[in-house]
C-alpha cells in the first residue's frame, strides 16, 4: 500500500470513529412490560382474585400455583388458579388481617424467566375497639367480622356440584 493509500484509509477510519464517538445515541422506546395485574392493590383480611395478564412474550396457561410467588409471604396464604389462557390468568388466595401494609413483590416463573412486578397491600384492616374475639376475630373497616378461612384450597379444582372443603373435593349428599 502507498503512503497516500495509507494516509486515506487512517483518515477515513479517524473520521468513522469521531461520527460515532460525537453523534447522539437515539434512546430506545422502552419495551411493554411483560405481565401486569390486576387490581395491583389488596387488602388484609380478603381473599382478593387477582388477573395477570401477558404482553404476550410469556405463555401463562401452562403456569401452575408453585410459579407463582409473593414476597414477602408473610400473612398470605395458599394460591389457586381458577382461569388461564397463554395470556391470562386469574388466581385467587388469602390475606390474613396481620398482614402488614407496603409494597411487594408478585412474581410468575415461566420456563426459566421469572417476572415481577409490584403489588400493594394497603394497610391494615382498620382498628377495632375493643379488640375482636371469636366467633367475629377479624376486624375489617373498623367492624368485627368472621375470620377468613386460609385452609388449603382445593387443587385441580372442584368440579361443579362438588365444593371445596378443608382441601379436598366434597359432593352434596
Amino acid at each position: 500500500m502507498t503512503n497516500t493509500g495509507y494516509r486515506a484509509l487512517v483518515s477515513l477510519l479517524a473520521t468513522a470513529v469521531i461520527s460515532l464517538w460525537t453523534s447522539p445515541i437515539q434512546a430506545q422506546p422502552s419495551a411493554q412490560p411483560l405481565i401486569s395485574v390486576s387490581p395491583n392493590s389488596i387488602k388484609p383480611g380478603t381473599l382478593p382474585t387477582l388477573i395477570i395478564t401477558s404482553s404476550g412474550a410469556l405463555d401463562l396457561s401452562q403456569v401452575t400455583e408453585p410459579q407463582l410467588h409473593i414476597a414477602p409471604s408473610d400473612f398470605i396464604g395458599s394460591f389457586e388458579i381458577t382461569n388461564k389462557t397463554p395470556t391470562s390468568l386469574t388466581f385467587r388466595f388469602g390475606v390474613e388481617q396481620q398482614a402488614s401494609g407496603g409494597e411487594r413483590k408478585l412474581s410468575v416463573t415461566v420456563n426459566t424467566v421469572t417476572v415481577s412486578i409490584p403489588l400493594m397491600v394497603e394497610g391494615g384492616g382498620g382498628i377495632c375497639n375493643p379488640a375482636c374475639q371469636p366467633p367475629t376475630p377479624r376486624c375489617d373497616a373498623g367492624k368485627c367480622v368472621p375470620a377468613i378461612s386460609l385452609t388449603p384450597i382445593c387443587n385441580p379444582p372442584c368440579q361443579s356440584p362438588a365444593h371445596c372443603e378443608n382441601g379436598a373435593c366434597k359432593v352434596p349428599q
